[in-house]
């Protein structure tokens, strides 16, 4: 392979072939995911300062006046029911504590909702009901994927391209792995340089040096935190998540001692909000020997929520019975934030009609899998407190400076009054080396490597024959 002519490399033809080679894939990693680390980085900033920007904007919602009394469950509800006559309660949320408001996740018909409770919602399929616990007055409305979280959320997830962002994001995931491993192999002290000084930012160097004396060391104090959120982020992809790791690490449905429905634990999660535990998406719910919301005699939503007090469940949220299934779940997941102890995360199913605990599924039911998916969404998503919040904060921050120092470094890089990209250059020998240990990083990621045998191809049909037809030209 033929490389292409660029100045300035004096230093790493020095550190041999193989380096180049390195610093070749690293480049391309680099171009391919800068535009979706940027999207991610930004949009996590928004996603991690949730809990203060709906504090300021939806707080005569969220929170009351602590009193002596609290009403029943049931009456909180006949309070939204006679507000919203024509809705249909889907999950109750319990106050986390004394000054916050109760929810009901409700499902509305089109034209009959209210509008005079300073209701956010436009005619979406559920809305969230907030509910003064103390007096049952309601406080208001939200719909829920139509917030600033809702819409961090989705371009952070999915570009709102749908499908087509949600591979692409898998993709840039992938190239983010192959971009950590070839950023630590470039790093790595050579040349006399002490450790100490490979770790330390240097800001007072002038041009590519000084933009390469911070993107190197912010690279590697942040690479690590980033395997974490790449790898936890793409459990939730739809091809390596959702058919390679979620599809063998669910909870299995053999193991319910109930029948099960055609419906999966999936069913509970209500627009952009996840209900349930990652482990048990996939898993189909049990079913109880009653069909119907309403059976006469079955338990009411003061007993469920009373049975969930009485098996230790502190945090926690109750979805009404399905039709397909005729049983409640009680459920307490990180994933949801009602709790952030992984350990307690818990899911019970219970009969509607004879009040029989036909499901009941805990932490230690999860694979391994699930157990680290578990314990890591609290982390991921910030909900360990302000050092949480602080520390993803300060990671997003850090991400940033390591695009915009990696831009720096390649514009000044580029051959002055050039359109072309000028990847760094290789011989043939290492270049096919470094593919090779590049598709064994990507091995586990089909997309990835998928668009890494279209950057090879693209390198050797483009790239590489520009100086060939540079010289025919001549």
């Amino acid at each position: 392979m033929i490389d292409l002519p660029t100045p300035h490399l004096k230093g790493t033809e020095q550190r041999g072939p193989l380096y180049a080679a390195v610093w070749r894939w690293h480049f391309y990693a680099g171009l391919f995911v800068a535009p979706f680390f940027l999207i991610a980085a930004l949009s996590g900033i928004v996603m991690a300062l949730k809990t203060p920007i709906e504090a300021l904007a939806y707080g005569d919602r969220l929170y009351v006046t602590a009193q002596e009394a609290i009403l029943n469950p049931s009456d909180q509800m006949a309070s939204v029911l006679h507000a919203y006559p024509h809705s249909e309660i889907l999950t109750y949320i319990p106050p986390k504590t004394s000054t916050n408001s109760a929810q009901f996740m409700v499902a509305t018909h089109s034209g009959h909702h209210q509008a005079d409770h300073g209701s956010d919602h436009s005619g979406g399929d559920a809305t969230t009901i907030y509910v003064n616990q103390y007096t049952g007055a309601v406080l208001g409305s939200l719909d829920p994927s139509k917030t600033l979280y809702s819409y961090a959320r989705k371009l952070h997830g999915s570009l709102f391209m749908g499908s087509l962002g949600d591979y692409l994001i898998e993709i840039a995931a992938g190239f983010g792995i192959v971009l950590i491993v070839t950023g630590l192999f470039l790093w790595t002290p050579r040349g006399g340089q002490s450790l100490t000084s490979a770790l330390t930012p240097k800001l007072k160097q002038k041009n590519r040096a000084g933009w390469r004396g911070l993107h190197a060391p912010v690279g590697f104090w942040v690479s690590f935190v980033m395997l974490f959120f790449l790898f936890s982020g793409l459990s939730w992809t739809p091809f390596w998540g959702g058919k390679l790791v979620q599809a063998w690490s669910s909870f299995p449905a053999a193991r319910l001692a109930a029948p099960v429905s055609d419906l999966s634990h999936d069913a509970l999660n209500l627009d952009d909000q996840r209900n349930v535990p990652w482990a048990l998406e996939q898993t189909p719910l049990p079913v109880a020997h009653v069909h119907g919301q309403h059976k006469k005699g079955g338990l009411d939503l003061d007993e469920i929520v009373a049975l969930a007090h009485a098996k230790g469940f502190t945090g926690f949220r109750v979805h009404f019975p399905k039709a397909e299934t005729g049983a409640w779940t009680i459920a307490a997941a990180t994933i949801s934030a009602d709790i952030s102890d992984p350990r307690r995360d818990r899911t019970i199913h219970v009969n509607a009609s004879t009040g029989e605990i036909i499901a009941d599924i805990g932490f230690a039911d999860y694979s391994l899998m699930g157990k680290a998916m578990a314990a890591g969404v609290p982390l991921h998503q910030g909900d360990l407190g302000a050092w949480n919040i602080s520390l993803n904060v300060v990671f997003c921050l850090a991400v940033i400076t390591m695009i915009i120092s990696g831009v720096a470094m390649w514009l000044l890089r580029r051959p002055k009054k050039s359109f072309r990209l000028a990847p760094p250059p290789t011989g043939q020998p290492s270049w096919r080396s470094a593919t090779l240990v590049m598709l064994a990083v990507s091995a586990f990621f089909p997309l990835t490597a998928a668009a890494i045998a279209l950057v090879i191809c693209a390198d050797y049909l483009f790239f590489s024959q520009l100086p060939k037809l540079a010289r025919a030209k001549t």
